[in-house]
């Protein structure tokens, strides 16, 4: 069988690989299936997406007006050029011509308004809703192909706003006319079009006759999701699926060594973390979230649950990110440090718990977290949490401890951390509950700061600060493997 090759580009956030899907190296007949794991795709429209797998396999069928080439560059999208206007705050985009939604209404400057309003409205169901809303403070058709936008303050980094999660295109006809049903039935400008969808378990594409772009290379994709870690490395080997995404773990090992396949490990923007709740005790006093870090031997974890396929930081902003400091590290592994910490804080007998959701390496991991922490006289207590009520209860602030994660969708670290950090995102993404006036201020400089040197600077200090308050601890930034036939 010919290769089957998928390119991921930068994606989106909220959970754990933010990347939009496109086939280049598929073959001319046959179907391309592609198993994604166990994160069940349930919504289809943007503003309803929930997690990084609904958004980065929905890329086959929505496209935003700016992208990220293979270089990890911001190109034209929907949108051909772009120029920020003498004020700072002015945006004026050219959009590309002949561009058609699949049911055969014409892209245009309105459309882009509409979708970029949908995300923006006060009351929005876009999980990046805080984000745009806080960026962009109008939009506006000036003819058919022409939008401006105007940003609430400078805003640097609009052009990689616009590529990530909440950018994507939707047709907003079937929007009006659809209402409910839009979200099982989508309809963008992207090189293939749904064909068939059964939640939590497949989506069909069928490429569409009328993309304005090169045509995909393959008539139809089947993504699968694939719960259990047994069965999809059966589909790879058996040909029942042709690409996997997101290859545990502990299965890189086993498949490298296998000549039937490539495995190809691609540049991740994505993160995961664990969050102590600072609203609620004991995690408000940072003497016992300090305590939990020495307690944790990092360099064990990635060794023995993640097979070395993970690259611990620490602070926030993830090594693939353009101001990334080394220097900021995680908290050494010091037991006798945790334990005096928790003596300090008269938490001798400390109890805890650690919410995560149902996922194989996070069961892993759990288990290795409960030995280590014990270590130190801590009684850690796995909560396991199904995914579609764990977001719910994130919200709510039912944790102590909780495992979170999600990509970078613009590729600029100032939305990483303005989710993760800033006291005014919302409790999906700063799940924390952090509050640090040094690092709001901070962020504020790194919005407008055109500088590529000092904006640096002032994103160090911010991963400092974070770094040094152990609000979160354990970021993981996931290799991004994916196995596909050689």
């Amino acid at each position: 069988m010919a290769a089957k090759r998928v390119c991921l580009c930068l994606c989106v956030v909220l959970g754990i690989l933010l990347f939009p899907l496109s086939t280049t190296g598929a073959p001319a007949r046959g179907n391309l299936v592609i198993d994604t794991g166990s994160t069940p795709i349930i919504n289809l429209d943007p503003v309803r997406f929930r997690s990084n797998t609904e958004k980065n396999v929905l890329s086959l069928a929505y496209e935003s007006l700016t992208r990220y080439d293979n270089s990890m560059r911001i190109a034209p999208g929907l949108a051909e050029s772009w120029r920020v206007e003498a004020d700072r705050v002015t945006w004026t985009l050219s959009l590309r011509r002949g561009v058609r939604f699949q049911d055969g209404t014409p892209f245009n400057a309105q459309a882009a308004k509409f979708n970029l309003d949908r995300v923006i409205e006060p009351r929005s169901l876009s999980l990046q809703r805080p984000t745009f809303g806080q960026s962009i403070e109008s939009v506006a058709a000036l003819d058919a192909f022409t939008l401006q936008i105007r940003t609430r303050g400078v805003l640097a980094a609009l052009p990689q706003l616009l590529a990530g999660w909440g950018g994507e295109m939707a047709c907003p006809e079937r929007v009006r006319s659809q209402g409910e049903e839009f979200n099982r039935r989508p309809c963008g400008t992207g090189p293939y079009q749904m064909e068939e969808f059964a939640p939590r378990d497949r989506i069909v594409f069928a490429r569409f006759a009328g993309y304005w772009g090169e045509a995909g290379r393959t008539p139809r994709i089947v993504v699968r999701t694939i719960p259990e870690e047994t069965t999809r490395i059966a589909a790879l080997v058996s040909g029942q699926t042709h690409v996997m995404l997101g290859v545990p773990p502990r299965q890189v090992s086993f498949l490298r060594r296998d000549p039937r396949f490539r495995l190809t490990d691609n540049r991740s923007v994505a993160m995961e973390y664990i969050a102590f709740n600072l609203a609620a005790k004991p995690f408000d006093d940072r003497r016992v979230r300090v305590a939990v870090a020495h307690a944790i031997n990092v360099d064990d974890i990635v060794r023995r649950v993640y097979d070395g396929n993970v690259v611990p930081f620490a602070g926030g902003v993830q090594p693939s990110l353009q101001g990334y400091d080394p220097t900021v590290r995680p908290y050494p592994h010091d037991v006798a440090k945790a334990r005096q910490l928790l003596r300090e804080a008269g938490q001798e007998n400390l109890k805890v718990s650690f919410a995560y959701t149902d996922n194989p390496v996070l069961v892993r991991l759990a288990e290795v977290l409960q030995a280590q922490t014990r270590e130190a006289g801590i009684d850690l207590t796995p909560q396991r949490w199904e995914f579609a009520a764990y977001l719910p209860m994130l919200v709510r602030g039912g944790y102590q401890m909780a495992m979170w994660g999600f990509g970078n969708s613009s590729g600029d670290p100032y939305f990483t951390l303005h989710l993760l950090l800033r006291s005014t995102s919302p409790p999906f993404t700063n799940i924390a509950r952090y509050k640090n006036p040094a690092v709001d201020e901070t962020l504020d400089g790194i919005r407008g700061e055109l500088d590529p040197a000092r904006r640096a600077r002032l994103i160090s200090r911010v991963t400092r600060i974070n770094a040094a308050d152990a609000s979160h601890i354990l970021f993981l930034s996931p290799r991004n493997n994916i196995a596909h036939a050689a």
